[in-house]
């Protein structure tokens, strides 16, 4: 694509960022490819479209240790595989879960691990919906240039924007357009602040899953794949118990790519400060509805 193709104006419009600018892929298609997607409402002249960013895949590898995680893993891809079973009983393919927890024990892992598998397995698109974006403009752009796509979206922190954006999330969470072959992944870090009416409610969140402090045996399990030597990884599983896997990963980090000593490493961590982000630094520009606004250059 060069930058001839600015001075077109397609009919419908996939922003991709490069660099700083956006520069249009819809002149020759109008699909995605599969990847991780953030949603921005890109200006073109007077007209406001849906924008898909695309988001760089962590280089963490997501390690599949906790059993729990591994449950989610499982129930995930059947959903995705047994999609005529929705259909022959006249459901909407579609589910949703909230996962919740104390910050850093494997929320966030455990999402990477869902969408590297949904990506791997069923080449889908996942969108990352926050600030309360209009979602539902950009889930019918896609549906309608593919109405069978994998879809998934990702909703971290959802307490943090419920106060604002509590009527959209219901009406889209309740609505039947696009919501097929359909998944919404939510977290939050206090459940407590997330409605009843959003938690308890089967077809908007149908199952809500604890994500806690790792177990002796996941602690040793997360050590051992980072190929920490047995004998030490048995001492430091021993001896971090109530450390949430960030606190984990910092222990192998500080020791092992830092050289710096366990005792110090351990009453450094101690003292962390775990607790959840207030939301707030984020100063863009958003339009009407919540989207966060782009200016399409060269237009």
């Amino acid at each position: 694509m060069n930058a001839e193709n600015l001075n077109q104006k397609p009919q419908r419009v996939i922003a991709i960022q490069s660099g700083t600018h956006y520069y249009t892929e819809a002149t020759t298609r109008t699909t995605l490819a599969s990847g991780l997607y953030n949603m921005s409402a890109v200006r073109v002249g007077n007209e406001i479209v849906p924008g898909f960013v695309p988001v760089a895949v962590t280089n963490d590898e997501p390690l599949d240790i906790d059993p729990l995680v591994h449950e989610i893993v499982k129930e995930f891809e059947d959903f995705f595989n047994r999609r005529p079973i929705f259909k022959k009983m006249g459901f909407a393919h579609k589910r949703g879960y909230l996962l919740h927890g104390p910050p850093g024990c494997g929320k966030s892992s455990t999402l990477r691990l869902l969408q590297k598998k949904f990506l791997d397995q069923f080449q889908g698109i996942v969108l990352f919906w926050r600030h309360g974006a209009s979602i539902e403009n950009y889930v019918d752009f896609i549906r309608e240039n593919e109405s069978d796509r994998p879809l998934m979206v990702i909703c971290e922190d959802i307490d943090q924007f419920m106060e604002h954006f509590e009527t959209k999330i219901l009406e889209f969470l309740d609505g039947q357009k696009g919501l097929d072959n359909f998944l919404l992944v939510a977290t939050t870090n206090n459940l407590k602040q997330v409605p009843s009416r959003i938690k308890d409610r089967p077809s908007r969140i149908d199952r809500v899953l604890e994500i806690g402090k790792p177990s002796r045996e996941t602690r040793l399990k997360y050590l051992l794949a980072l190929n920490t030597p047995e004998a030490e990884a048995n001492t430091i599983a021993d001896r971090t118990e109530g450390f949430s896997i960030a606190h984990l990963k910092e222990v192998v980090v500080a020791t092992v790519c830092l050289g710096q000593s366990l005792e110090s490493v351990f009453a450094r961590l101690k003292k962390a400060d775990m607790g959840p982000s207030d939301g707030s630094g984020d100063d863009g520009d958003y339009d009407e509805d919540g989207d966060p606004m782009e200016e399409l250059m060269g237009r």
